[in-house]
């Protein structure tokens, strides 16, 4: 399928990773409404905080941009994957002597409380911060997009 100046449209909604997430049992492709399922999954987002979604998902998204933005996705997502187990890593190789410290001065049910804090600390301060990066970064890969495929940035 192309548009009116001849650029192969992406037909992201006939990927298998669309249909796994939006269509899991096959009904909306069996009633041949996949089209109608990606236009709703883009007005689901807002542009102000998912951007790269909502053009992701734009009409008339040119196969071209479709490679560049699908191209960025997966170097922003290996970077923060990479991240966010470096972050584990030393996490982890810093609780031990942390812990060891607290122990010397407190009573273990203290060392569990100090290691119970430091979980909700990871799951709830840090693996957050680092979504939300990822999330900037594709943001701002998709900015010269949007104006092209309609979407007004919020």
């Amino acid at each position: 399928m192309t548009n009116e100046k001849g650029e192969i449209l992406a037909r992201v909604e006939e990927s298998r990773g669309f249909q796994e997430i939006y269509d899991y049992r096959g009904g909306q492709k069996y009633q041949h409404r996949l089209d109608r399922r990606r236009e709703q999954a883009s007005f689901d987002y807002s542009s102000r905080s998912h951007l790269f979604q909502k053009v992701y998902y734009a009409n008339g998204l040119t196969a071209k941009d479709e490679l560049a933005l699908r191209t960025a996705f997966h170097s922003l997502n290996n970077s923060h994957e990479t991240q966010a187990y470096l972050t584990k890593a030393a996490l982890f190789v810093g609780f031990w002597p942390l812990a060891y410290k607290v122990s010397q001065k407190v009573r273990p049910a203290s060392v569990f409380v100090m290691a119970v804090g430091y979980y909700y600390a990871y799951k709830n301060l840090i693996v957050p911060f680092g979504t939300q990066r990822l999330q900037d970064n594709l943001n701002n890969v998709a900015k010269p997009f949007a104006e092209k495929y309609g979407v007004t940035i919020a």
